[in-house]
């Protein structure tokens, strides 16, 4: 069991790629950020070679990428949606707690290091720190029986070990978003789903590799739309949401989509902790599941796109905690 020494932490860099001491800790489910590496190697002709000889290559480090995948928290999860959204505001409402809500925005200057400890065999724990850490999507799914959950896409400058580990202590009193506390609205009608999921991506440039005396990159910038996806499975009890679907016309095809998930313990008086997704002017573009094949019950899985109508947000989460900041 060397793996019960493992920990994952982050936080906000001022400077792209200049690392910090990481202190805030998440629990996780399963990583896999890696070292992306390059090579220069010639193959000038010479006399007798027949392969490619070892004083004619140059490696260099091409930066570091890969995905964390974690349950979300009750508490402590708002600089991690910061980091994948770019806008954030805070305001406070009754019995200590706070609403944090975040929007689509330029993610320039929000960067983490994050540094993990991934076990040797016999138990000891090594650090393993990434920095220019950006975040490239977002999701987060929940399923019946299951939990909310979180995956998110990074890329990063460097990866290094030579950093310590840092000392990990976690947020107390937290807990995670059960499949008991969810609900789902469509056009504000409650809709009885099976599973749902919001997947944000934020395109940017990740090659950034300039003739600068260091193979290390700049820092990536958005190089394309932001495209914000969501789903769910629903049980074939009507044609409204099919109807959305097969609309010939664009009001039609759109509808409105609130997902919230509440946690299971109050947190101070009656508040409980929230997550709350919401995508006014959502677009139907997918179905499957409408077709007979065997003797079960129907149930249709719908794929939509968020769209923006010139005044709402095209997607807003909003996270309720007794979190003062993100």
């Amino acid at each position: 069991m060397s793996v019960i020494a493992s920990q994952f932490g982050v936080k906000a860099e001022s400077t792209y790629g200049t690392p910090v001491t990481v202190d805030r800790f998440y629990e996780f489910n399963t990583e896999s950020l890696k070292r992306q590496v390059g090579r220069v190697a010639s193959k000038g002709h010479r006399k007798s070679q027949l392969v490619q000889r070892s004083d004619r290559f140059m490696p260099y480090v091409m930066g570091a990428a890969g995905s964390v995948n974690m349950d979300v928290p009750t508490k402590g999860f708002g600089l991690m949606l910061k980091h994948a959204f770019g806008g954030a505001a805070i305001a406070t409402i009754v019995d200590s707690n706070y609403i944090q809500t975040f929007t689509l925005d330029t993610l320039t200057g929000l960067m983490l290091t994050g540094q993990f400890a991934r076990p040797l065999n016999d138990g000891t724990a090594t650090p393993w720190t990434y920095h220019g850490m950006k975040v490239l999507s977002l999701e987060l799914r929940m399923d019946k029986l299951d939990k909310l959950v979180a995956t998110f896409e990074f890329d990063a400058e460097d990866e290094e070990t030579s950093t310590g580990l840092a000392t990990a202590s976690y947020t107390s009193t937290t807990d995670v978003f059960s499949w008991t506390g969810g609900t789902m609205t469509i056009d504000t009608v409650s809709a009885e789903i099976e599973n749902f999921f919001v997947k944000v991506e934020n395109p940017q440039r990740t090659d950034k590799h300039r003739l600068i005396g260091s193979a290390l990159k700049k820092q990536p910038t958005r190089n394309d739309l932001a495209k914000v996806t969501c789903g769910f499975t629903i049980d074939h009890t009507a044609l409204t949401n099919y109807n959305k679907f097969a609309s010939a016309t664009r009001a039609g095809a759109l509808g409105a989509i609130v997902a919230t998930f509440n946690g299971p313990v109050f947190h101070g008086g009656a508040t409980l902790p929230t997550l709350t997704v919401t995508i006014p002017s959502a677009r139907f573009d997918a179905v499957d599941g409408v077709n007979v094949t065997d003797w079960q019950e129907l149930t249709s899985s719908f794929t939509l796109e968020a769209t923006d109508d010139g005044s709402a947000q095209p997607i807003t989460v909003t996270y309720r905690s007794t979190d003062s900041a993100a």
